[in-house]
Order: structure tokens, then sequence, then C-alpha cells
């Protein structure tokens, strides 16, 4: 297991990575427990002169429920509620347990959308904002670490503008 960051400078519609850092976590550390998980990013983050207070992290796969529905379009309102609607019949627990978001693909010529819907349960997004707080960090934003893997790699230089961090642990 490994801790990965990613220091961002954030310009018009773009980031350009300024600092990445890989550490291994420790052999017995307990990776469950929010504080001592985020004693090891804040002292990772200090080792590195990382000292930024807005963070980005991102959950593993297996900590999200993701599906992909084709609805019919509508305003955001609508779709939302559709969205509540169709997910409450696909997750494996109740909606009210979680934290759901989506994203929109139009497809071309047709009148339905696809979309795509994660859920992420509310003891897991509990923790995560527990080890932000034990790191000192304000947790900005959960993604999906597929997509920041992918994001990450494709930053190839660093820029000027607002900077953050993004925390990926695995």
């Amino acid at each position: 297991r490994s801790l990965r960051i990613v220091q961002a400078s954030m310009g018009r519609g773009s980031a350009k990575v300024t600092a990445a850092v890989e550490a291994v976590v420790p052999s017995g550390m307990d990776v469950r427990d929010p504080q001592a998980m985020g004693d090891f990013i804040r002292r990772t983050l200090g080792e590195h002169r990382i000292r930024l207070r807005k963070a980005i992290v991102d959950v593993p796969r297996q900590d999200v429920v993701f599906n992909r529905l084709s609805l019919p379009g509508g305003s955001t309102d609508e779709l939302a509620a559709m969205v509540h609607i169709q997910i409450a019949k696909e997750l494996p627990f109740s909606k009210e347990q979680a934290v759901i978001d989506f994203a929109v693909v139009p497809r071309e010529g047709s009148g339905t959308l696809d979309v795509w819907v994660a859920a992420i349960r509310n003891p897991v997004l509990a923790y995560y904002k527990q080890v932000a707080e034990a790191a000192g960090l304000s947790l900005e934003r959960v993604g999906l670490r597929p997509y920041a893997n992918v994001r990450a790699l494709s930053a190839l230089e660093a820029g000027p503008g607002r900077q953050g961090a993004h925390v990926g642990v695995g």
C-alpha cells in the first residue's frame, strides 16, 4: 500500500502538476484508523514541503457503487429526481445511507441520456472527512481513483495559479 499525493496548480480550466509524491504506508499502521492515516498524511506533506490546506481525496473503486442509467432528457431538477428514483432500485442498500452524485453524457441523435451515477456510503465518506481533518486539510471534493490517476498522468508541466493537493491511498 502507498500514499500518492499530487500537488497541482489550477489555472484557466486546467491543472498543472507542481509536485508528486509516493510514500509507502508503514507496515503495521492501521489505515482504517482515520487519526493514524491523517497523521501519516500530515507528516508526509511536511517531509516534502507541501504546505497546502485544501485537498481532493480519491477513493478506491471498491468503496463506490457505480452505475450507468439511460434516462429521458429533462431539466437538471427533473434529471436529479429521475436519478434518485432509479438508483434507489439499483443500490444494494438504501439511498439514504449514501451520498449520490451523477454526470450526464448526452447521446447524439437520441432523446435519452447516459447518466453515470456514483454512490458512496455515509460511513466511507465520514472516514475520509476524518482523515482530512486529522491531516489538517479541508476536504474540497471526493473523486474516483481511476479518474484521478488518468488526470495525474496526463499533466505534463507546472504553471502558475491556485494550488491544491490531490491525495490518493491505494
